[in-house]
């Protein structure tokens, strides 16, 4: 289960304890559950200190979005995010607690070239990072940044092959990573597997609206759609039938 949140720059700890109390209770409840929390990187708030007590709370995997290759970071996250310092918040969490799985995700399709991809690789690695996910960036509206590229599903796989060789434990690489059924290192050995444990990797599932992946813990280029509220129905009168 992923627990994430957007930015809380509101809070004077950025909702790192939030974050902590949340995965104790759940641990508490059902110590089974496997927790990845996705969290942002605590700037101008609790900074590195928020950042180990997510890490120390009992989670199992410590995710935080790079989201782009060093070049792209300025006119692609927001300003206040950076190349370095989200390495950092990632390398801190393996710090604070080494046993955490550390996790990382890019989008690709913003006009980053093959070699800043790998090399970004690399830099993951060797920042202690096991799990990296690569997803296609969609546009969600047309405030935001253009799609620069539709890349097909054989140069993600491609990049899974890259990645796995490079020593990840984990490379969850797909147009939508969301829809690999196990990106999990260290599956459950369920009993009753899903019928269809290898699903079409051409098939992409999308969910409304194409947008940007949901790269929140890392102050990514997108903005949150608008949605309908209940006074935005043009008929809100519950028997619109006037005629007695």
């Amino acid at each position: 289960m992923v627990i994430t949140s957007v930015d809380r720059d509101d809070l004077a700890d950025g909702g790192a304890e939030h974050y902590a109390r949340v995965v104790r209770r759940v641990k508490e409840l059902k110590p089974s559950m496997r927790l990845e929390c996705l969290t942002p990187d605590f700037n101008n708030t609790s900074g590195l200190d928020g950042v180990a007590t997510v890490a120390t709370a009992g989670l199992d995997v410590y995710a935080h979005n790079i989201e782009t290759v060093e070049r792209l970071q300025r006119t692609v996250r927001d300003r206040r995010a950076g190349y370095r310092e989200s390495i950092g918040v990632l390398e801190h969490a393996r710090r604070a607690n080494p046993k955490v799985v550390t996790k990382t995700s890019i989008m690709l399709g913003l006009g980053e070239e093959p070699s800043e991809v790998r090399q970004t690789m690399r830099d993951m690695r060797d920042a202690g990072v096991e799990i990296f996910t690569l997803g296609q960036y969609l546009r969600p509206s047309r405030r935001h940044m253009k799609v620069a590229r539709m890349l097909p599903p054989e140069e993600y796989e491609g990049w899974r092959e890259e990645g796995m060789a490079m020593g990840f434990k984990c490379v969850a690489s797909h147009p939508n990573p969301n829809a690999n059924p196990n990106p999990n290192p260290n599956p459950n050995p369920n009993p009753n597997p899903n019928p269809n444990p290898n699903p079409n990797p051409n098939q992409v599932r999308r969910l409304g609206p194409p947008r940007a992946l949901e790269l929140q813990g890392g102050r990514g280029p997108h903005r949150r759609l608008r949605t309908p509220t209940p006074n935005s129905n043009p008929n809100p009168n519950p028997n619109p039938n006037p005629n007695p």
